[in-house]
């Protein structure tokens, strides 16, 4: 009897977990890093068949704070209610979004999401893109100049960040920052004289640690008017 009831009580959980998954929604993701200041293009890998004008996406953004949730795109349109200050959005003919000029506050989750009817109920599995931003400084001390790269991200820290020179790690010059998320390179000021051997083949270099995916960033010597404090984010 108490065999029976054990066999009875098993399949029961089966069915129960059998059920769950096929009605608990998944949430499919990926991770992109941009230079600050440059453009971005966020695709929506879970688009469906029949969209006109993308009618039936959303796109919901949650900022590195993980403060409320704020619907950026409703029915393939910026929504009004936020498109006074989200003003270098747009939405591309498959759906992605487009970011121009990408800057600090715009680190953060981007959920595109599907609907096969408007005010019906969510068609497939969430979408969510975990956006980085790469900043990068100069400035100098003394005899010295230092070059900064960090990466701005949602929650912890899940990048590898490292200078390159020639395509190799400089190891006599990289200082490395373990979990700030950034790395420093140190040279006298005689070798910015050196541009096109020294500035022109010096790249970040940042590695996902989750996807290991690799990204180069080649740094781009600014003028005296343009350089910016050295800041690291944790």
């Amino acid at each position: 009897m108490a065999a029976v009831m054990w066999i009875q009580m098993s399949s029961f959980l089966l069915l129960m977990l059998q059920i769950t998954a096929e009605t608990t929604p998944q949430t499919l993701s990926s991770f992109r890093a941009a230079r600050a200041g440059h453009d971005i293009i966020l695709s929506c890998e879970n688009v469906i068949d029949g969209q006109h004008n993308c009618d039936y996406t959303t796109w919901n953004f949650i900022d590195s704070r993980n403060t409320a949730s704020v619907e950026l795109v409703a029915h393939g349109q910026i929504n009004e209610n936020v498109k006074a200050e989200y003003t270098r959005l747009s939405v591309t003919a498959n759906c992605s979004l487009l970011i121009k000029k990408v800057k600090a506050e715009d680190v953060g989750g981007y959920t595109c999401r599907q609907y096969k009817t408007r005010g019906g109920p969510q068609e497939g599995p969430d979408f969510t893109v975990y956006l980085s931003v790469i900043n990068m400084t100069e400035h100098e001390n003394n005899d010295k100049v230092i070059v900064n790269c960090s990466v701005l991200t949602h929650g912890h820290c899940r990048h590898t960040v490292e200078w390159l020179h020639e395509g190799e790690k400089n190891k006599s010059d990289v200082e490395n920052k373990p979990g700030s998320c950034s790395v420093t390179v140190t040279f006298k000021r005689s070798h910015r004289d050196q541009k096109s051997k020294f500035y022109n083949s010096l790249k970040c270099k940042v590695t996902n640690n989750y996807t290991k995916e690799e990204q180069l960033f080649p740094f781009k010597l600014k003028s005296s008017r343009e350089k910016t404090v050295c800041r690291f984010f944790s």
